[in-house]
């Protein structure tokens, strides 16, 4: 890459910020809501979701947040297809 193109990145990834934060104040927010997360495996919240889930969970907008992980817990892939369905029942039930 040739230096001119190089001193143009810190300028976009600085109006990429900008432009985020923008957007950012648009968005709705959730207050008083229940709110059901639904997840494939049982560690992405904490992967994938935990901005989001601290977010949704601050104690000033008063929302009640479950997860529901569709998985039987099993950690090879020959899971029993019952057990999985059963999952799924039982935290239906909860919410």
């Amino acid at each position: 890459m040739q230096l001119p193109t190089l001193a143009l990145v810190p300028l976009v990834a600085a109006l990429i910020w900008l432009f985020t934060a923008y957007m950012a104040k648009s968005f709705p927010t959730l207050t008083g809501k229940k709110i059901v997360l639904l997840i494939a495996h049982p560690d992405d919240e904490a992967m994938f979701f935990a901005p989001t889930l601290l977010a949704l969970t601050r104690r000033e907008l008063g929302n009640h947040v479950k997860v529901l992980c569709f998985s039987s817990g099993m950690s090879n892939c020959h899971a029993q297809p019952h057990l999985q369905v059963l999952t799924i029942f039982q935290g239906m039930q909860m919410a």
